[in-house]
């Protein structure tokens, strides 16, 4: 729904409770414990991995390695592509 003045469309109207953040809230499992744990990621996003193993950032732009841990404080490695 566009927001009008003067006849020219100057923005746009989203209604409350929908949400149009870039990012989402991803579940993903902890490889040592398997509890769940969530992390913010592009809502465009595809989890490659979660290791324990550190991993260096890959030549490829459209893949990022993110630390992370579980409620239980375990570390752990995020890859994903976008």
């Amino acid at each position: 729904m566009g927001i009008k003045r003067a006849g020219r469309e100057v923005g746009t109207f989203f209604p409350a409770g929908i949400d149009h953040s870039p990012m989402g809230i991803e579940q993903l499992s902890c490889p040592t414990c398997g509890t769940t744990f969530e992390m913010g990621l592009p809502r465009s996003a595809t989890v490659q991995s979660v290791t324990t193993e550190a991993r260096e950032e890959p030549d490829d732009d459209r893949v990022k390695v993110r630390p992370n841990a579980c409620p239980n404080g375990h570390e752990c490695y995020v890859m994903f592509r976008f």
